[in-house]
């Protein structure tokens, strides 16, 4: 039997603590400030780039043409990994990785699928387990980012299960070949949504096993 992919975000599906991706929210506002200081009402507006570009970074580089080959430098700071290493250390959130886990025994090779930078993702796919791969760009500047194409690239599979809090990034897997998009709603559902949605880590693996 292939191996099947089971592509995970990582902020907003693994990690949902909100004081800790309420610290990485602040710490791009802090880079917006920093790069663009004419900005006016900065928390709105990298709302505004994620939503309609994907990642802030990629929204500056566009929409006001700043270098942000240290964006990852700026934002994933000493303060923020070491926030970070506080929350894996919890008890509840190491039982959800302890379950996604248990997926890698059932020919799934788990991927933590991101715009997030390698270090913190490894992070992340390291207190899961050891044969978790981690997919995610490089210098934002330069690499692709989803939800655009060139980031979906993932070693041939005869099933690609993505999870994603991002309508977006799920909609450009909506047509890729093996390729089934899941929407995680973090317990507060769709109506009319095209494609499947889960609530939780337990739905994720109750999804992946019935495939």
């Amino acid at each position: 039997m292939a191996t099947r992919n089971l592509l995970l975000d990582v902020d907003g599906v693994l990690i949902r603590d909100k004081e800790l991706l309420a610290h990485v929210r602040y710490n791009c506002v802090r880079y917006i400030n920093y790069k663009v200081p004419e900005c006016k009402d900065i928390e709105y507006k990298n709302d505004s780039l994620n939503l309609i570009y994907g990642h802030t970074a990629r929204g500056l580089q566009i929409g006001y043409e700043v270098d942000v080959s240290d964006f990852n430098k700026h934002v994933y700071d000493k303060d923020l990994m070491e926030h970070l290493g506080v929350v894996l250390a919890e008890s509840h959130v190491q039982k959800e990785l302890r379950e996604i886990n248990t997926l890698s025994h059932e020919n799934w090779q788990i991927y933590l699928f991101t715009n997030a930078p390698w270090r913190w993702a490894q992070r992340v796919a390291v207190a899961i387990g050891e044969n978790v791969r981690v997919k995610c760009p490089g210098d934002p500047s330069l690499s692709p980012l989803k939800p655009e194409i060139g980031a979906y690239t993932i070693p041939f599979s005869n099933m690609n299960l993505m999870v994603d809090t991002s309508l977006k990034n799920l909609g450009t897997a909506r047509n890729l070949t093996n390729w089934k998009p899941v929407y995680f709603n973090g317990g507060v559902p769709e109506t009319n949504l095209w494609c499947d949605q889960v609530r939780s880590i337990s739905d994720i693996c109750s999804l992946a096993k019935s495939i």
